[in-house]
């Protein structure tokens, strides 16, 4: 039985607006799996009491699975009371959008897997971390954004922005965003790695040792639409709403 002319004409329009949703917003990202130091570049933000927070990779049984990133914390003894802070940006080297190339940003979205390997720190806190982005040199992340890290087992993280005016610079001014528009820099991703301690021993605090691991990093870019885009489907639309009411008409 052949198909008559106006059906098939129906079926290439439905066809046709069913895909736009495809091709209005474009993804891309990036997944890390294995873990090598040379992808990654670690920048400090901050750092008062003279901690130390050692990068590297290993590929060991103890990911999840295979290499992973450890991140080995350490604060000497200390003589005195005091406050000390810790922040670090890890930024991955192998994945730069391109708002110019690809469109202004949308959607961004991180998964990532985080564990405690060890901490003597009385909570059994081992650090807290949140999404980190870069670009033109100045590391952003979203407040109070941070997950708590703490010794047991591997988790998995997820967070998804919808908004630069989200972003602030390394403390958080939100007077101070990055630039999401087509005309943005290059941007880079990555996570923060943060710890806050308080020390109030009258006579000194002891030595702090943690370690958290991190692995399977994920980032998914979802480009703002086209507007050629919303017109093509207006149209698609228009026409699939021509092609019905002509198909009642004809069955009346």
């Amino acid at each position: 039985m052949k198909m008559s002319k106006r059906v098939y004409g129906l079926l290439l329009v439905s066809g046709f607006v069913w895909q736009l949703p495809v091709a209005m917003a474009a993804d891309s990202g990036f997944s890390v799996g294995d873990f090598s130091d040379a992808e990654w570049t670690q920048y400090s933000i901050e750092n008062t009491g003279g901690q130390v927070l050692n990068w590297s990779a290993l590929d060991n049984t103890g990911g999840n699975p295979g290499s992973y990133s450890l991140l080995d914390f350490n604060k000497a003894a200390t003589s005195q009371p005091g406050l000390s802070a810790i922040r670090v940006a890890n930024i991955y080297d192998g994945f730069a959008y391109n708002p110019a190339v690809s469109g202004a940003l949308d959607t961004l979205s991180f998964t990532f897997d985080a564990k405690g390997f060890s901490s003597n720190i009385n909570t059994q806190v081992s650090a807290y971390l949140r999404p980190v982005i870069l670009q033109n040199g100045i590391s952003f992340s979203v407040a109070s954004s941070d997950t708590i890290v703490t010794v047991g087992n591997w988790n998995t993280l997820t967070w998804s922005f919808t908004s630069a005016s989200n972003w602030g610079d390394p403390y958080n001014d939100v007077e101070f965003n990055p630039d999401f528009s087509a005309s943005g820099a290059p941007i880079q991703f990555g996570f923060r790695f943060s710890l806050n301690l308080s020390c109030s021993g009258a006579f000194g605090c002891r030595q702090t040792l943690a370690r958290t691991g991190v692995d399977n990093f994920q980032v998914s870019v979802t480009a703002v639409p086209e507007p050629s885009a919303y017109a093509m489907m207006f149209a698609g639309l228009s026409l699939l709403g021509l092609a019905r009411r002509r198909k009642m008409q004809q069955c009346v």
